[in-house]
């Protein structure tokens, strides 16, 4: 294509976006209305054909080195440029789509949706990406259709990743009408050489969720799981894990992951006035990380990874969900009113922007300014403060 084509076709697409932007002003006030907004999705629907973006072109060798040796360590040439494509691929202009059993109310489904939008418009747009709603196999969340949804689940898995369909359904006529309430997994796109970034979340919540003001926080959870996952580019170092370290280009420690997730979409849909509990969330969460340091010992240097989560679940079954949770969410909020809320989300995005090139812990300390040691010690000090001086530095996020 020709430079002048390729400048004036620029210009139309851009001139075509005002004109759109124009008339949502215009025509709305509805604060998510420039988002991608997701879509719900009927059982019986036809999937969409995702179109992907090759990173790896001309770098075909690199990238079967990358899959032979399962090291998760970055290429020596060119790093900064694959990662910079691999990160951009992770963004989309597809709508997030959202499958649900009938069971679902359609005010299950907007939370669910709102979720998504409150996310997206602080993160950009992620995926491809989809919402499996099953419900579980108590009472007055029962699992229906359970063959429908694991069919579109599975055509899913089949289209967009390496996961044969027979397997996938196997598995998920096994699981789905197994589901307890109330949560969901975020499942994150398979390995490495993905021209397709698919991703998706399974939900075993139900109504009552809804009704409990639950699941807009749950989607914005997991939606933050997938905007954490479009940064994380090597695969697996299976040595690493294997011997219960943490990879060094991972999302960087258990809790900080699960943290971030929580943390921010309590805060988010705080922020845009659909969560009344966010104070609770805190003043509980700060009684559960009281619990589980001075009653049981823990710290969060004790759940950096997979191993660690069944090594405390042995001794204390709550214990992992206090640390990786609870715990991790107070101990980022404590960090986040040291360097104020904008300094937080800049910090954030820059911490995960780094984590491809220098490593989670380079980038911990040149996002936050401290190392992981050094936060851990400043955690330290503040369980030791008395309760009431602990809430005075939480609730400065209010």
């Amino acid at each position: 294509m020709s430079r002048v084509k390729k400048n004036n076709l620029i210009w139309l697409t851009v001139f075509s976006w005002l004109l759109v932007l124009w008339a949502n002003a215009s025509n709305s006030t509805e604060k998510y209305s420039n988002n991608i907004k997701p879509l719900f999705m009927a059982l019986d629907n036809s999937l969409p054909n995702y179109v992907g973006y090759d990173c790896w072109h001309g770098y075909e060798d690199i990238l079967d080195n990358l899959r032979d040796a399962q090291n998760g360590v970055p290429p020596e040439k060119d790093k900064v440029k694959i990662a910079e494509c691999l990160m951009n691929s992770a963004k989309t202009e597809y709508p997030p789509l959202i499958f649900a059993t009938s069971v679902f109310s359609d005010e299950s489904i907007n939370a669910v949706t709102r979720g998504i939008e409150i996310v997206s418009s602080r993160l950009g747009n992620y995926g491809p990406y989809h919402v499996y709603l099953v419900g579980n196999n108590e009472e007055k969340g029962f699992v229906v259709d359970v063959e429908e949804i694991a069919k579109i689940y599975c055509n899913s898995a089949d289209k967009y990743t390496e996961e044969p369909f027979e397997n996938c359904f196997e598995n998920a006529m096994n699981d789905f009408p197994n589901f307890g309430c109330c949560g969901a997994a975020h499942n994150p796109s398979h390995g490495i050489g993905q021209n397709i970034r698919y991703q998706s979340a399974v939900f075993s919540e139900d109504n009552r969720s809804t009704k409990e003001g639950r699941s807009i926080i749950t989607s914005a959870h997991e939606y933050i799981h997938v905007y954490q996952n479009g940064f994380f580019l090597w695969g697996n170092d299976i040595a690493a894990e294997q011997a219960g370290l943490t990879e060094e280009y991972s999302h960087g420690p258990v809790w900080l992951e699960e943290g971030f997730a929580e943390g921010l979409a309590q805060k988010f849909t705080y922020q845009d006035g659909y969560n009344n509990h966010y104070k609770d969330f805190l003043n509980e969460a700060l009684d559960a990380a009281i619990k589980v340091n001075r009653i049981h010992k823990f710290t969060l240097r004790d759940i950096a990874t997979r191993q660690d989560q069944a090594n405390v679940r042995s001794i204390c079954e709550e214990c992992q969900g206090w640390l990786q949770y609870e715990t991790a969410a107070i101990a980022l909020a404590v960090l986040e009113s040291q360097i104020g809320n904008e300094n937080f989300i800049d910090s954030f995005k820059s911490y995960y922007g780094n984590v491809p090139i220098v490593g989670w812990e380079s980038a911990f300390e040149v996002s936050f300014g401290m190392s992981m040691n050094e936060f851990y010690e400043m955690i330290d000090i503040f369980m030791e403060k008395p309760k009431k001086e602990q809430r005075k530095i939480i609730h400065k996020l209010l």
